[in-house]
């Protein structure tokens, strides 16, 4: 798969394909919901501290309490 040619040369880029909407359409809002509860705590246990501090100063309203976040995966 090629990148868009607007993307060239600016870094990160990712094409999403028909079949991928496809497969995100027809999940249930709960599946949706859950997926996005993943993804935060998946992006949460990555960062360290310092980086989880840091992203406040741009988004101070952000703030995910550590109880929400899941444990089981």
């Amino acid at each position: 798969m090629e990148p868009i040619k607007e993307n060239e040369g600016v870094g990160f880029t990712y094409t999403v394909t028909m079949e991928q909407m496809e497969k995100h359409a027809a999940l249930s809002p709960e599946e949706v919901l859950d997926w996005i509860q993943q993804m935060a705590t998946l992006i949460y246990e990555l960062q360290t501290s310092e980086e989880r501090l840091r992203k406040y100063d741009f988004k101070p309203n952000k703030r995910i309490h550590p109880d929400l976040l899941r444990k089981d995966i």
